[in-house]
């Protein structure tokens, strides 16, 4: 999943302009050089089209992601936009619940899954 990820970030970004960084865990950060926040949230759709183009559990709503999107203030550190941008993700998610506003379906409900698929269901 986080290889699918990282390939959807590096598909839906400008290459040699825009850079994506992955923070630990399922953290992911990326740095959009010259984009309003609506571009920002432009990449973030087509990082999650990409998603589902490639693999039926992202199509479903089995994976998803929240992101939050911020735009760099002068005289800000790093450390100050990554906490503002965490801020802003959760607040999403606080909000909007699941990015995709969509219930998770069952892995057995997933073209492609059989039976024994059941056991990852939790």
């Amino acid at each position: 999943m986080l290889r699918q990820f990282a390939l959807a970030i590096g598909e839906s970004t400008r290459a040699h302009l825009d850079t994506g960084f992955r923070l630990g865990g399922d953290e992911f950060a990326l740095l959009l050089a010259s984009s309003s926040a609506s571009q920002a949230a432009e990449v973030v759709e087509r990082i999650r089209s990409f998603c589902a183009r490639h693999d039926p559990l992202w199509a479903v709503g089995a994976f998803d992601f929240s992101a939050g999107i911020v735009q760099f203030e002068p005289e800000e550190t790093a450390q100050d936009l990554l906490r503002r941008s965490d801020a802003a993700m959760y607040r999403q998610k606080e909000t909007h619940g699941s990015p995709g506003h969509k219930r998770p379906t069952p892995l057995s409900a997933v073209p492609g899954r059989d039976a024994k698929d059941n056991a990852l269901e939790t």
